[in-house]
């Protein structure tokens, strides 16, 4: 998958990581430099990663991974709790997963998200 090169960081966690803590926080949580940050969003933004041949093309929970891999996603497969606190939980009916979140926040996480458009979010 498309990384920051020389570390196990992946484009889509730099990203996501950056959206929801902001950019100091995650210059200093994953000790990158503001170049390094501005080139993954580059990167991303720009969809280099339709281009890139090394590997996996796309990042693990970027919905472009979805899309290759093939959308195998079933809610039918689960059922909701909702706990007397209004926090759910989702399970499989085989009752062999467990997901701490509604349904539809599984969905979408299994689904992926469009990073790109978060990445161009973020440059601006």
């Amino acid at each position: 998958m498309p990384s920051l090169i020389g570390t196990r960081l992946t484009v889509f966690n730099i990203v996501t990581y950056i959206s929801i803590n902001g950019w100091d926080t995650a210059m200093k949580d994953y000790e990158m430099s503001s170049e390094q940050a501005t080139s993954v969003l580059q990167y991303c933004s720009q969809l280099e990663c339709k281009i890139d041949s090394n590997g996996l093309p796309f990042c693990d929970g970027c919905i472009l991974r979805t899309m290759i891999d093939g959308d195998n996603f079933n809610r039918d497969d689960y059922f909701e709790i909702i706990h007397d606190d209004g926090t759910k939980t989702t399970i499989s009916h085989d009752k062999k997963f467990m997901f701490a979140g509604s349904l539809d926040e599984l969905e979408e996480d299994e689904k992926g998200i469009e990073t790109w458009k978060i990445a161009e979010k973020l440059l601006k």
